[in-house]
């Protein structure tokens, strides 16, 4: 096999596989498999696979040579995105968040959760500090941003003995998403303040409140800690404010009640929007998507 640049100039040298000899077949006919691998030469942008059948012996030897299940696989470790761990949005990361990677050969093909540095063989980095890790698979990392990032989170996923491409991520000082039952658009994981959770047939009255969950929330106080168990709630620094519909009000309560996880409060205000109304914090020059949605009465 040979790689070539986008000029159909050669690269690298040629990657073999074989030959089968006598020896490899001990004297038996039909399949025999081979293997080989390598490194896909830089600026590689097109392959070529050549196929040769070797007259071993006499010539009607050749004439039931065949070949199959021929594969050519390319096995990169490779970030395409990140996004909010809660409300999947791209965008600038704050300190203790949870962040979704997604990509290519980033684990193995079996996920795994937990709570750990180096889950399922994988170590993610930003800025060169290893993150917390909750999920880890071959295509999606779960992650909680560490606190000590600095001014930028430039991501690195290693395994295998392999190690991604670098993808760039702005810090800012919180980047709220409220935590949904799609992880985007739609209905909020919110409970009402009877217990109950909150939906279209189970919405909260005017003049009560709601308890809903959200990550990004930055610096918290007592300091955050990667990775740690909150047994007492923590502080948010940056203010939050919530909007409920048209209306932005104050929240009756916010805090760190999970590591990457803070809980808000918020009381309905009587004259509040009824049906499916839109949910959004605010925290600072930050929002949230404006269609995740609450249900009120």
């Amino acid at each position: 096999m040979q790689f070539y640049d986008a000029s159909a100039k050669a690269l690298g040298s040629l990657v073999r596989v074989g030959p089968v000899t006598q020896a490899n077949r001990n004297g038996q006919r039909g399949m025999a498999y081979s293997e080989s691998g390598g490194t896909v030469p830089s600026g590689a942008r097109s392959a070529q696979v050549n196929l040769y059948f070797h007259k071993l012996g006499p010539v009607t030897d050749n004439l039931d040579a065949f070949a199959d299940d021929i594969v050519f696989q390319l096995d990169s470790t490779q970030i395409l995105t990140v996004v909010n761990g809660a409300s999947s949005t791209e965008g600038a990361v704050a300190p203790g968040e949870f962040v979704a990677i997604y990509g290519t050969s980033l684990g193995p093909a079996d996920g795994l959760g937990g709570m750990a540095k180096g889950l399922n063989g994988v170590r993610a980095l930003f800025n060169g500090i290893e993150a917390y890790l909750t999920y880890a698979s071959a295509s999606q990392i779960n992650a909680l941003v560490p606190y000590g990032v600095g001014g930028k989170a430039d991501v690195v996923v290693k395994y295998n003995g392999n190690t991604s491409n670098t993808f760039p991520l702005a810090v800012t000082a919180a980047a709220p998403g409220i935590f949904t039952q799609q992880y985007g658009a739609g209905q909020v994981w919110a409970v009402n303040n009877d217990g109950t959770f909150n939906s279209p047939s189970n919405p909260v009255a005017r003049g009560g409140w709601v308890a809903f969950w959200a990550t990004g929330q930055g610096t918290v106080t007592p300091g955050g800690v990667d990775g740690e168990t909150i047994t007492n709630a923590k502080t948010v620094i940056t203010p939050v404010k919530v909007g409920i519909g048209s209306l932005t009000v104050d929240p009756l309560w916010t805090g760190l009640i999970y590591t990457g996880e803070m809980q808000v409060n918020v009381a309905i205000p009587a004259n509040a929007p009824t049906g499916k109304v839109p949910l959004v914090i605010t925290m600072g020059s930050s929002s949230s998507r404006t269609d995740a949605t609450i249900a009120i009465k």
